[in-house]
């Protein structure tokens, strides 16, 4: 029998992913409203409006329902459509 997940290092996380139920707001840069849709220690992923997304290596600050701001990078950017955006955020 074997295994079918991949142990490859590009599909193997480094760090585990927290979903919530319910889907979480924030704050991109003190003024730009997000969605978060996957949060782990080392950053998140946000959804964003498309004609206010960063680009790619962009130092942002996101603040995630009460806690405070965090810095991150920006690295990914996936556009589905043209109003809205998918970025992955590292924090620094």
């Amino acid at each position: 029998m074997t295994n079918s997940k991949s142990t490859s290092p590009k599909t193997k996380r480094k760090s585990v992913r927290f979903r919530d139920d319910s889907t979480a707001a924030g704050v991109l840069n003190e003024k730009i409203p997000v969605l978060v849709f996957s949060e782990s220690v080392k950053g998140c992923g946000l959804v964003v409006l498309a004609n206010h997304c960063p680009k790619e290596g962009d130092t942002v600050a996101v603040k995630i329902g009460t806690l405070g701001s965090i810095k991150g990078t920006v690295r990914w950017k996936k556009v589905p459509s043209e109003e809205v955006a998918l970025v992955g955020i590292e924090y620094i």
